[in-house]
């Protein structure tokens, strides 16, 4: 896994405020938009963007109501730059699919129509899913032009019902 990679799923779930994730967003650098319970920021350098909700749809206790917390991160730059390296392979923006299949082993699950957790016009996607972060890649004429790290959506809430998000403090 890259550093990037691995840093991103080490702060889900974490507040802006948090010393360690206020120091990755220093060196991202760019700011954070805020619309309504939802933000986020694009890395001044571009090919990462860190996604953020209110405390109520991340964790179930909170003292912040407003209080931003990470729940994840899209990459995609298309310079090479690794999203996932491991001693199986290292995928990047602009790899194939079967690349991620190789490299990651079987999909946890996939789809032909736009994902509900990324952006509207999202393409066909692959997703992995661990107990504690998700990856999903978006692929568009077989290749790879988004890759996204982020908190697990939690598995039988009702619609509108909060959390949304399945963390766990550790």
């Amino acid at each position: 896994m890259t550093e990037a990679c691995q840093k991103a799923i080490s702060l889900l779930g974490r507040p802006v405020h948090d010393r360690e994730l206020a120091a990755w967003l220093a060196v991202l650098g760019g700011r954070i938009e805020r619309d309504e319970y939802y933000a986020s920021l694009e890395a001044s350098s571009g090919g990462v963007e860190l996604v953020f909700n209110e405390a109520p749809w991340v964790v179930p206790v909170y003292a912040d109501p407003s209080e931003l917390m990470l729940v994840g991160v899209h990459f995609t730059a298309s310079d090479g730059a690794a999203f996932h390296a491991s001693k199986r392979g290292r995928l990047h923006i602009g790899c194939s699919p079967d690349d991620a299949v190789r490299t990651l082993g079987p999909p946890t699950r996939q789809g032909d129509a736009p994902s509900p957790v990324l952006l509207p016009s999202a393409q066909p996607w692959l997703e992995w899913r661990s107990k504690t972060s998700v990856l999903r890649i978006e692929v568009n004429r077989n290749r790879v032009t988004l890759a996204t790290i982020s908190l697990p959506r939690r598995e039988g809430a009702k619609p509108g019902e909060l959390p949304i998000y399945d963390f766990r403090v550790s």
